[in-house]
């Protein structure tokens, strides 16, 4: 007798019906399908294969993995451990959760994304700290442009409308090359994701919107200051 994973079944049994069938597989004897079971991946970034269970035979197979679905606890994994050794005394036994080897698994790629979420983030403080910089210094020049068109009976909210498009032009061309720029460079993360395209329109759509949202409060403040500004004090200071 034997089990088919869902893969193998799929390939093997297109149209259904596979328990009570017969299987051959290579180097073994032909095999009456009594059950199947979800896939299993040797790792996360492997997609699952076709697979065969057949019943343990230490002739054969030196090293078995049995995967338990039950509840997560010391007294769940002795009972497991005992059971196992007592029917092979002899052998070496090691009960663990599914999430442990899952972290084993993934503790490099979760430091590494750690390490790039890090400097993302700094990069993205250095950013916000640039264009408050420009756009700062771009309102403080025209100070005096502000105070004459606040004199003519331009609304403080035209000032600030008006600073804050000063940013947008850049910040939209920024983001533009950037986005090509991601798009051909995304291959190089291509082994650092799982069940994500590199070039994913959803993230690459959030992250504009976050960077674009970020430059924009930016300039923010220097918008703010301009429309706080005395036509009288900005003219006697030219």
């Amino acid at each position: 007798m034997g089990i088919l994973n869902q893969s193998a079944a799929r390939v093997l049994f297109p149209e259904g019906h596979a328990l009570g069938r017969q299987v051959t597989a290579p180097k073994q004897p032909s095999r009456t399908i009594v059950g199947i079971v979800a896939d299993w991946r040797k790792s996360f970034k492997d997609p699952a294969v076709p697979a065969l269970y057949v019943p343990f035979d230490r002739a054969q197979f030196r090293v078995a993995n049995m995967v338990v679905q039950t509840n997560d606890s010391p007294t769940v994994r002795e009972r497991l451990r005992s059971t196992i050794v007592h029917v092979t005394p002899d052998s070496d036994v090691r009960v663990e959760p599914v999430s442990a080897l899952l972290d084993r698994e993934v503790a490099p790629l979760r430091f590494t994304l750690v390490v790039i979420g890090l400097f993302a983030s700094l990069t993205l403080v250095l950013a916000i700290l640039g264009v408050y910089g420009v756009i700062a210094f771009i309102a403080g020049e025209r100070t005096r442009e502000y105070g004459v068109r606040i004199a003519l009976g331009a609304s403080r909210q035209a000032i600030a409308v008006l600073v804050v498009r000063q940013a947008i032009v850049p910040i939209a061309l920024g983001l533009a090359a950037g986005g090509v720029a991601a798009i051909w460079t995304s291959r190089l993360l291509a082994s650092q994701l799982y069940e994500v395209s590199p070039a994913d329109g959803l993230t690459f759509a959030a992250t504009t919107l976050v960077l674009f949202a970020s430059g924009v409060a930016a300039a923010a403040i220097p918008a703010r200051r301009a429309t706080r500004v005395n036509p009288m004090i900005a003219l006697r200071a030219e």
